[in-house]
């Protein structure tokens, strides 16, 4: 049996992105031109254009694609899709992992690998941040970075916490009602192995290995680039 499906026209689940102004025809000249629109690139060109005497130009080599499908987490992170908004490639053999060759897959979209990751929003674990330090990166210790992620977010399941932040352009909030019937068999067997559980995956104090639920990130209309390009 063959299932229908309606015949949808981009603009009947697109949404275009407003302009906030325009340069003239003949005026091609601007302060920065920022090779690469992905998740630092979007942010980049924001924070730069809030001069509103500065011109910046973006350039990305993959669509807008703000569909409604991108609106929805469970089929935004489907990388594997015909029309998928991900880039894919080989790495080279890696010595320790026994020479093997591992599939390396990033966001080819306005917006970047955040158009794919389902919509999850972790800033990791603080190790992770410190090591880069020991390597010599001076400026990203988990410390260094942490202002910014409380400057940039509002969230919204989180109104108490003092590690995260509530008056940032983009907003996250956390579903409870997971209507999945395996999810108590899931909670059931995550107990019996002992992995903590904790209210906040972006604890910078919850253990490496722990289980919660995540944050999901959306802006006021439910878009998913359009924080920090419109």
């Amino acid at each position: 049996m063959t299932a229908s499906v309606p015949e949808l026209l981009p603009q009947d689940v697109g949404t275009p992105i407003p302009v906030s102004g325009s340069i003239p025809a003949d005026t091609y000249t601007y302060d920065y031109i920022i090779v690469g629109g992905g998740t630092a690139g979007c942010v980049l060109a924001s924070r730069l254009t809030e001069d509103p005497t500065v011109s910046v130009l973006l350039i990305e080599q993959g669509p807008v694609a703000d569909t409604w499908s991108s609106r929805v987490p469970l089929l935004s992170g489907n990388m594997f899709a015909r029309d998928s908004l991900a880039a894919r490639w080989w790495s080279l053999p890696l010595r320790k992992a026994d020479n093997r060759f591992l599939e390396i897959i990033r966001g080819e979209a306005l917006g970047g690998s955040s158009r794919i990751n389902g919509m999850l929003y972790t800033r990791g674990s603080p190790g992770d941040y410190n090591q880069w330090k020991a390597l010599g990166n001076d400026g990203w210790a988990y410390e260094d970075l942490e202002s910014y992620f409380v400057k940039s977010e509002n969230a919204r399941s989180h109104p108490e916490a003092q590690l995260r932040g509530h008056d940032g352009m983009w907003q996250n909030q956390q579903f409870t009602d997971v209507p999945y019937k395996t999810t108590a068999y899931v909670d059931r067997a995550i107990e019996l192995l002992g992995v903590e559980r904790v209210p906040d995956l972006n604890d910078p104090d919850a253990p490496t290995a722990c289980t919660g639920i995540v944050d999901i990130i959306q802006d006021s209309e439910y878009h998913r680039h359009s924080t920090y390009l419109v």
